[in-house]
């Protein structure tokens, strides 16, 4: 018995060694700083560049906890529906009432927050690529949708429709950015007195 536990032994052992040997090896500062380095030298090679003009960004993606989806899906759900109802006030695109307008424009809130949120869980790093603009496509699915849900109101106007939601879009991200950068020097004036 104990020769058949002696020839076991360095066979687990080479089977071990190999197993580790096949999971990826965590790559330490030096490495990435190596690979980063040859990467400078491909690219200036590549461009015909010296290297020291290639300037290196890092773009780190935003964390985004439960708190943070909260707060945005409630910022996207009540200025959709502010700016839905107000903007149809102005510009008539569909024959249905203020209620229905609402409706309509939750339907499109929860589309587009759907695909947004599964945007940045599936395509993280086209996020970052693109900085940004690859979310101008959960908006564009979303109204696009909400035109073939036959329960809610639909536009009768296509052009004025567009127009609305143009509008909507380029309102709602403007108030978005100077809202959140006031809240950002607000904090940091707080903090600093």
């Amino acid at each position: 018995m104990e020769d058949n536990k002696n020839e076991l032994e360095p066979k687990d052992k080479k089977e071990i060694e190999k197993k580790e040997e096949d999971k990826p090896k965590k790559k330490t500062a030096e490495d990435v700083e190596k690979e980063m380095e040859q990467m400078l030298e491909d690219l200036s090679q590549q461009m015909g560049v010296d290297k020291n003009q290639i300037r290196v960004v890092s773009i780190k993606a935003p964390k985004r906890n439960f708190l943070t989806i909260l707060f945005e899906s409630l910022y996207y759900i009540i200025s959709t529906a502010l700016l839905f109802i107000g903007l149809s006030g102005y510009i008539s695109w569909s024959d249905g009432s203020w209620y229905d307008i609402l409706f309509y424009s939750l339907t499109f809130s929860v589309i587009e927050l759907l695909l947004r949120n599964l945007f940045l869980i599936i395509f993280k790093k086209t996020f970052i690529q693109t900085f940004g603009l690859v979310m101008l496509v959960p908006p564009l699915i979303a109204l696009f949708a909400c035109i073939f849900i036959p329960f809610i109101v639909s536009p009768i106007y296509i052009g004025r429709y567009l127009i609305v939601c143009v509008l909507l879009l380029i309102v709602r991200e403007f108030i978005k950015k100077y809202s959140v950068d006031f809240y950002y020097k607000h904090k940091k004036n707080k903090n600093k007195k």
